[in-house]
């Protein structure tokens, strides 16, 4: 029984990360961003040694996201496919604050792609991919 779970897990984990690679949002409720994104943004600008325009980020909250064949594998996520914009993704009940966590997450990876340090399509020369470290492990999770 423990080899069938097991199994099972695996499985489930290689559905999510060799799904398909463009997050659904369900049920996006776009955002004011809230006042204190400010502040947790100073916070990442300085950890990070970069600096960006928060302005270019739109926010959304969301039921859940899909993405491959899971259904709550991500808890947010940033989408800069349109190069005017950044949209994030946070996964939180309507009646609960946006888990800071997830905001700093996202937040960062959106500065470190304003700043080319990171690439979400393999455009900008030399850029690294998903989350290198530092500014991982120090200024967020």
């Amino acid at each position: 029984m423990i080899a069938g779970t097991a199994i099972v897990g695996a499985t489930a984990l290689i559905g999510c990360l060799f799904g398909p690679s463009e997050p659904y949002p369900i049920a996006p409720e776009p955002l004011e961003t809230p006042a204190a994104f400010a502040d947790y943004r100073q916070r990442l600008e300085d950890c990070a040694g970069l600096k960006g325009d928060p302005r270019k980020i739109v926010w959304y909250r969301v039921d859940r996201i899909l993405f491959g064949r899971c259904a709550d594998c991500l808890a947010g996520f940033w989408d800069a496919r349109d190069s005017a914009v950044t949209r994030i993704y946070i996964v939180a009940p309507r009646d609960v604050p946006l888990p800071r966590s997830v905001v700093d997450h996202e937040m960062l990876h959106e500065l470190l792609y304003q700043n080319g340090v990171t690439d979400v399509n393999g455009m900008i020369p030399g850029a690294k991919h998903g989350h290198p470290r530092p500014p991982y492990g120090k200024c967020a999770t």
